[in-house]
């Protein structure tokens, strides 16, 4: 608050009258107190890991997927005139190849900010933007 009503006095200067400073005061603090609650915000959606319940309700879904899908290529295989199950493993290990890696590729970008390789540098990101806004 003392930083703000800092910016706020050396903002409006000796120029103007006290009804235009209170004006131009009311303004720059309304404007800060947005972007503190906006930042605030983006901590609190940070800070928020995936419910538990989800994680396995999605690990089920995707063992649900996989067993029907299993069994899918295995009736068509079965169907197919000769006897060889060789024909559902192909399709099976797509199918499992993909749910698979998007759940892999859900849990990386879950966490955009933590400290994994595939993360984003946001430490680079916020040096950049003070060394080009201050």
């Amino acid at each position: 608050r003392v930083a703000m009503a800092a910016v706020a006095s050396e903002a409006v200067g000796k120029k103007y009258s006290p009804p235009e400073k209170s004006a131009i005061t009311g303004r720059i603090f309304s404007l800060l107190n947005s972007i503190a609650a906006d930042l605030r915000n983006v901590s609190n959606t940070l800070n928020l890991p995936i419910p538990f319940p989800y994680f396995h309700l999605l690990n089920l879904l995707i063992f649900f997927s996989l067993m029907v899908a299993g069994l899918c290529c295995c009736i068509f295989a079965a169907r197919v005139e000769a006897t060889t199950y060789c024909v559902a493993i192909g399709p099976l290990a797509v199918i499992a190849f993909v749910l698979i890696g998007m759940r892999t590729l859900s849990t990386a970008l879950s966490d955009p900010f933590g400290t994994d390789d595939v993360d984003f540098p946001h430490c680079d990101f916020m040096r950049h933007i003070y060394d080009h806004v201050v």
